[in-house]
């Protein structure tokens, strides 16, 4: 970015924004680390319905896309890069919420 015009306050706030979002990305990724935050994290977005149509033909459309819209904020976190490693986290989020699953029905049996 060019800062040549831009007053120094201006400037000095642009690069803490940088800063911040950079670290704001740093943690996030540090959550996808971790059985429970890729837990929380796909459990937040299929709350959120991003992946989902959220036209009722209602007013509730408006709702429903003030959800998507969080989760479109949250996924806007993750670098282009990283969509790969997206991939194989989701991947890794089934297999666990799948253990979770086949864990409690073989508890409810006993």
């Amino acid at each position: 970015m060019k800062y040549g015009t831009m007053p120094i306050e201006q400037v000095r706030q642009e690069k803490l924004r940088i800063v911040l979002d950079e670290q704001l990305q740093k943690d996030f990724m540090k959550l996808l680390d971790s059985k429970e935050g890729r837990r929380f994290f796909w459990n937040f977005i299929g709350q959120c319905r991003v992946f989902s149509n959220s036209f009722t033909g209602s007013s509730e459309t408006f709702f429903l896309e003030g959800q998507r819209n969080a989760g479109l904020a949250i996924l806007s976190l993750i670098p282009l890069d990283m969509l790969s490693r997206m991939e194989k986290e989701y991947q890794a989020s089934l297999i666990e919420a799948r253990e979770i699953a086949n864990n409690l029905s073989e508890e409810s049996e006993d």
